[in-house]
């Protein structure tokens, strides 16, 4: 069992990688979809319950730990684990300098690569050839499922928040 989430402050980090031609926005919709973070920010959850509290998001080192104590935030020791909480604040820096992996990266070039395409699409289009006509049709969903689409939900397969 482990405890409920109740809220998650997530801070915008001062930065996202520096990969040429990835727009900060295909950072923010990678790690939306992604429990992984690559630059550091602070994340604080206000948990409440029993069992083993794990940081959602990866990686995380826990800074503060406060427990509410009838109207004020008590703050504890800090531990590795936290365990069995009434209603527990726990603050924790998440994500770290390191590159990306090249499957990450991959991801990113596909939705970037992708979403440039479709933004050029507006939603119809055709071609003639002589006395032949195809028309294309863009499915209104396609930019809320351009991850899915681009292909870089597969890469991002082993990154993927727990459900």
């Amino acid at each position: 069992m482990r405890p409920e989430i109740m809220e998650t402050i997530e801070s915008r980090p001062n930065d996202y990688p520096d990969v040429i031609g990835i727009p900060e926005w295909v950072w923010q919709r990678i790690e939306a979809y992604c429990s992984h973070r690559w630059t550091p920010r602070t994340v604080t959850w206000v948990v409440s319950g029993s069992g083993l509290f794990r940081p959602p998001l990866t990686p995380a080192v826990i800074t503060k730990v406060e427990e509410w104590d009838g109207g004020v935030w008590t703050e504890r020791l800090v531990a590795d684990e936290v365990r069995d909480v009434s209603l527990t604040r726990i603050t924790a820096t998440v994500g770290t300098y390191d590159d990306p992996p090249a499957d990450v990266i991959q991801a990113a070039t596909l939705l970037t690569e992708y979403t440039a395409e479709s933004a050029t699409r507006k939603g119809h289009r055709s071609l003639t050839t002589g006395d032949i006509t195809v028309s294309f049709n863009r499915d209104r969903r396609a930019m809320a499922q351009a991850l899915q689409l681009s292909g870089a939900a597969d890469l991002l397969r082993p990154y993927r928040r727990p459900r």
